[in-house]
């Protein structure tokens, strides 16, 4: 398969974001710039790139049995939550690009992630060690059926509760951002709903984080409830890549569809105030309730233990919409030392594309 010029695809990739989710052109030129300052960041904010990529470099992964899978897997779309009982969960942090994809590609993108943490001093482990967490953790919760990740109340000191920002900072940081401006009612009427009940003083601010979705549009509600702060916030939504990459036209109503679907489902304890409507997704935003970056981690940390329990929730999530028997099967018949191959083979591609992308950008 002859795969384009990394620049075109983005072009084209971006417009047609454009035409159907709210962007900010700052937030784009911010994606952009950051994309072309070393190849993990490129790796995340080009997920469309991937899938063009993967169609090449795949082979006999690309027949895996299908799921409904996380799509842009990687070792920072990982966060906190607060369960229905109030305990410290921890998973896949966003599900914007799920769809139906082979079980093998969520696992070879989120190794291929850990290999170029690795290069970017990110991450500190060898690459063998790594595949074989990532698979000794996927494997191991496939036999036990689904193995949710608690880090208050439960059995897996992944030292990541304290990897939470401090209370007061966040909420210092968090009245800071600028008034939110062009939101849409229904967002504005929705994000208002899911506060608490008697939450006062109210008001919309702008928020720009993350890679792949930084230049979508962000609107927090903050108030004041109970004598504190409280917030939520709501993220626009695109449909998954893998539309793009077919060809189909742009559709809000396809945005979310598959994160909508999965969320219930996945084999870990849910958060209560994720919320998918048309085109957005809505959740509670506090200290303890966010995206974990690997540079937000503690510095006494053990690798192998996280990408284990990353392997874990990746099974959590498939045995959403696949039976264990047929994962585990299908995982067997792999040849030994397949995950690394395929990680090392698309991380070649990846940085083939950096360069090419950084090089477009200067020029």
């Amino acid at each position: 398969m002859l795969v384009p010029d990394v620049l075109a695809a983005t072009r084209s990739y971006e417009e047609w974001v454009s035409a159907c989710t709210p962007v900010t052109r700052a937030g784009r030129a911010d994606r952009r710039r950051l994309m072309a300052k070393d190849p993990f960041a490129f790796f995340r904010g080009s997920y469309f790139r991937w899938l063009q990529q993967w169609e090449k470099e795949a082979g006999p992964l690309a027949d895996a049995l299908p799921v409904l899978g996380v799509g842009d897997a990687h070792v920072e779309n990982f966060g906190t939550w607060r369960d229905a009982e109030g305990r410290l969960a921890w998973g896949v942090n966003d599900l914007d690009e799920a769809d139906v994809l082979p079980w093998t590609e969520d696992l070879v993108r989120l190794l291929a992630s850990v290999l170029l943490a690795v290069r970017t001093s990110r991450l500190a482990i060898a690459p063998a060690p790594a595949a074989t967490a990532v698979l000794a953790g996927y494997a191991g919760t496939l036999d036990a059926g689904g193995e949710p990740v608690l880090l208050s109340g439960g059995s897996h000191d992944l030292r990541l509760d304290r990897a939470a920002p401090d209370g007061h900072r966040f909420w210092r940081s968090t009245a800071a951002l600028p008034p939110a401006t062009d939101v849409p009612p229904g967002v504005a009427g929705a994000l208002r709903a899911a506060l608490p009940e008697g939450t006062r003083d109210v008001r919309l601010v702008a928020r720009t984080v993350g890679m792949g979705s930084r230049d979508h549009l962000r609107v927090v509600a903050l108030g004041a409830w109970n004598g504190g702060p409280v917030a939520r916030e709501a993220k626009a939504l695109a449909p998954p890549a893998t539309r793009w990459l077919r060809g189909d036209r742009p559709d809000v109503d396809a945005a979310g569809a598959g994160g909508a679907d999965l969320a219930g489902r996945i084999r870990h304890a849910p958060d209560p105030t994720l919320r998918f409507a048309r085109g957005w997704v809505l959740r509670r935003l506090a200290p303890g309730c966010r995206r974990i970056e690997l540079a937000d981690l503690p510095a006494a940390r053990k690798e192998k233990r996280l990408l284990r329990a990353m392997g874990r929730e990746i099974a959590n999530v498939h045995l959403a919409s696949a039976a264990t028997a047929e994962l585990r099967a299908d995982l067997e018949a792999r040849p030994e030392g397949w995950l690394l191959d395929a990680a090392r083979g698309m991380v070649h591609a990846v940085r083939a594309d950096f360069a090419a992308f950084a090089a477009g950008r200067r020029s």
